[in-house]
């Protein structure tokens, strides 16, 4: 019987494969072709706003289970370095639409990002801490 103690292994491929095809589309709308080639979001109810909610939080997910969930304290709380990670990178990234010619700052996209960052980001924090739980079970 094996007594250490289990230890998650980073995955990194996932994310990082999300993270290409979400330069994608980044770039796709940056150019100007976002309205034609993501069309299809109109006939989806707040179609944006819902695949702000799920692309990242999807990216908050990966990055959070490739990290095992691991937790960093800010303030008064503990919070998800994956989900920090994510946040930063998308803020940033949403205020630098100001400046280009076919994007812009919109409040509402970073407030779907941010939830989909904290609901996505907990989901994956449950699923590491639930296979600790079971592979410390198993033992």
């Amino acid at each position: 019987m094996n007594n250490t103690t289990p230890k998650t292994k980073p995955i990194w491929i996932l994310p990082a494969v999300f993270m290409i095809l979400l330069i994608g589309i980044i770039a796709i709308a940056n150019v100007g072709l976002g309205s034609t080639v993501f069309a299809f979001l109109e006939y989806i109810p707040g179609g944006d706003k819902t695949g702000h909610f799920i692309l990242i939080g999807m990216l908050s997910f990966l990055v959070n289970l490739s990290m095992g969930a691991k937790t960093t304290p800010w303030k008064s709380i503990t919070v998800l370095k994956g989900s920090l990670i994510v946040f930063i990178v998308v803020f940033a990234e949403e205020c630098s639409q100001i400046f280009l010619k076919y994007r812009g700052f919109d409040l509402i996209d970073l407030l779907a990002d941010t939830a989909g960052i904290c609901v996505f980001g907990s989901l994956a924090k449950v699923l590491v801490h639930h296979n600790l739980s079971n592979a410390k079970n198993s033992e």
